[in-house]
């Protein structure tokens, strides 16, 4: 347990490890409640709040997961050349009777 300092204010400053840990961010909103003699506080989540994700700052992670959904498209891709090589869609030209002008 840390122990805080309340502020003349009323506010206290809680440090940065413990608001990561529970993804409190700069913008978040909490919920604060007292039982007994403690206070309870804890993160309140808004479906749809689109400022949720650019209050936590800068993904990390976002390069990493755009490489792989790239290179997941591009085998699935070269499976599917693959497969249209083995087994070519036949041509007839009263399919497309454009193709043949």
């Amino acid at each position: 347990m840390e122990t805080l300092r309340v502020r003349n204010d009323g506010s206290i400053r809680i440090h940065r490890d413990l608001l990561d840990a529970l993804g409190i961010y700069p913008g978040s909103k909490i919920a604060v409640a007292r039982e007994g003699d403690r206070l309870v506080i804890r993160k309140v989540v808004e479906e749809g709040d689109p400022f949720e994700r650019a209050a936590r700052g800068p993904d990390t992670s976002a390069l990493e997961r755009i490489r792989e959904k790239q290179r997941l498209e591009k085998e699935k891709a070269k499976d599917r050349f693959e497969e249209l090589m083995k087994n070519p869609p036949e041509v007839k030209p009263e399919d497309n009777p454009d193709l043949w002008r």
